[in-house]
């Protein structure tokens, strides 16, 4: 701490023996006050600690298992896609076929 910073604090420590008793009195009330309201509101949140977590994992099951299924289901209602992927399946299916076709080509013209 630099000598700035260490008067600052010096002055604000000295300053909070200085308070009016009333004053005092009155920000005591007020944050028993602001303690009570908070330990009620913050009770009900902290119950709900077990549909919170059921929430969170129906959302990442969601987003891991069902919505990539989405996602493909709408790449092939494309009208094209289907075509080509058919087109492909049959090539890979038949390979043995198209590579004795071509290797009797090769035969026959040398």
């Amino acid at each position: 701490m630099n000598h700035f910073e260490t008067e600052l604090r010096d002055q604000l420590r000295r300053s909070e023996h200085d308070i009016n008793p009333n004053t005092a009195g009155e920000l005591s009330q007020i944050r028993s006050r602001a303690l009570s309201h908070s330990s009620k509101d913050g009770y009900w949140w902290s119950q709900l600690t077990l549909p919170r977590t059921v929430a969170l994992a129906s959302v990442l099951a969601f987003s891991v298992v069902l919505y990539p299924t989405l996602i493909d289901s709408q790449r092939s209602s494309v009208p094209g896609a289907n075509f080509l992927s058919s087109e492909g399946d049959d090539l890979y299916e038949n390979i043995d076929f198209y590579l004795w076709m071509a290797n009797s080509e090769n035969n026959l013209a040398g």
